[in-house]
């Protein structure tokens, strides 16, 4: 069944209620058996038959792959770029990668720092004035505070969902964007001892890239991180031939806090298709905390990057870099977040840093000591990506104590 959306709110909140009603319950009770099965699988082949059936049932894509440096072990490409199943997904298909953006963010302050151009035990006010001058908090708040989440701002969930638009947005939209939240979202005047998630600290950090290098914060991550790293599939525009169209379900219990839901964000939605949304694409109104598209090639060659000492910045010594100044957070001190990177402290411990947005989630996760990376896509939210990447983890990796450090 193809619903089009029409520019009738009316007619197509009754429509979506309709199936909320229809379909919110048999969802929640079936992802909950989703979970239970995934963990009591034991092989590849079983999770594979089980990526494939989801993707038939709820007609979405889904691309995922096990690697060691140098070497793809396991991976799994599955279902077509869109509701008409015309186009397979292959290894090409891009995703949105929405907070994985953040990584790329903290890996060019790095950059900057290690080329003596800041230094992240500075406030971040000394490198803009100008937004000091209106907000003073900036001069006490050092950047390492921003990277990992302990400046104070406020937490910006579930208003981010919101911060969407049908266009990319030019570079003084964004700042402008940013400007005008800093007043609501910044509030402590000293570092918190603890992280406090929010796009608002990586918005701060894109300004300040670009403010730094005298370049456009697209065109400082295009030529200092994708072009050496060989992200060829990777950017921050559509491009529609090669592109997995967001979707998500109608039964879904976080339809309602998601901008397609908002009566003000109607144009965003192409249609309703067999329980599902289908958006038409979706920009954030800020790059640097969630702006990438790209590939499961361009994840992965990320994820070996970080494993190897193949490229001369982006290597197994930036990776420990990017543990550094890890902070416990208040309610869970088995989980700390260090520059973009939340460290889990398990057997083994591992790194992981994820996407997740309107009709996409990404995952990257990289065990450090087994050299050991897994990466994700979907243009699904729905997916029990965590569950089916910790079983995709126990195949290839035998628990043992690690030893990765804050400081």
């Amino acid at each position: 069944m193809v619903q089009e959306v029409t520019d009738n709110p009316s007619s197509f909140f009754s429509a979506a209620k309709k199936l909320l009603l229809a379909l919110g319950l048999s969802l929640f009770l079936a992802s909950c058996a989703n979970h239970t099965e995934i963990q009591q699988m034991t092989s590849f082949e079983e999770l594979d038959n089980f990526a494939k059936q989801y993707t038939q049932n709820n007609r979405t894509a889904l691309a995922y792959q096990v690697l060691k440096p140098d070497r793809i072990i396991h991976q799994g490409i599955f279902g077509f770029q869109g509701p008409n199943r015309t186009a397979a997904v292959t290894e090409q298909t891009r995703f949105r990668w929405w907070s994985i953006t953040k990584l790329f963010t903290a890996m060019a302050i790095l950059k900057l720092q290690q080329d003596q151009l800041l230094d992240i035990h500075m406030p971040i006010g000394h490198y803009l004035p100008a937004l000091a001058g209106q907000h003073p908090v900036l001069h006490q708040l050092p950047v390492r505070t921003f990277l990992n989440h302990t400046s104070g701002m406020g937490d910006t969930y579930p208003d981010v969902i919101g911060w969407m638009d049908s266009r990319i947005s030019d570079s003084t939209s964004q700042k402008q964007f940013m400007t005008t939240l800093l007043a609501d979202y910044l509030r402590q005047p000293h570092p918190l001892p603890y992280p406090i998630y929010s796009d608002v600290n990586y918005m701060l950090l894109g300004e300040l890239i670009a403010a730094v290098s005298g370049k456009d914060y697209r065109d400082f991550i295009e030529q200092s991180l994708l072009q050496p790293l060989m992200l060829d599939g990777s950017s921050f525009d559509y491009i529609e031939d090669r592109q997995a169209i967001a979707s998500h379900p109608v039964g879904s219990m976080e339809t309602f806090v998601l901008p397609f839901f908002y009566w003000d964000k109607m144009e965003l939605l192409d249609r309703i298709d067999h329980g599902r949304f289908w958006f038409r694409p979706v920009y954030p109104k800020n790059d640097a905390p969630s702006g990438l598209l790209g590939s499961i090639t361009d994840l992965q060659k990320l994820a070996n990057a970080l494993l190897t000492n193949h490229q001369p910045f982006v290597n197994k010594s930036l990776l420990g870099k990017l543990t550094r100044h890890a902070v416990p957070y208040r309610n869970k001190p088995q989980i700390s977040h260090a520059m973009s990177f939340k460290i889990f402290r398990k057997e083994p411990d591992y790194l992981q840093q994820i996407g997740t947005g309107p009709g996409y989630s990404a995952l990257l996760r990289i065990y450090p000591e087994q050299e050991v990376a897994l990466v994700f896509l979907a243009n699904d939210m729905k997916f029990p990506r965590f569950e089916f990447v910790d079983s995709l983890a126990k195949l290839v990796i035998a628990k043992k104590s690690t030893t990765l450090t804050a400081d």
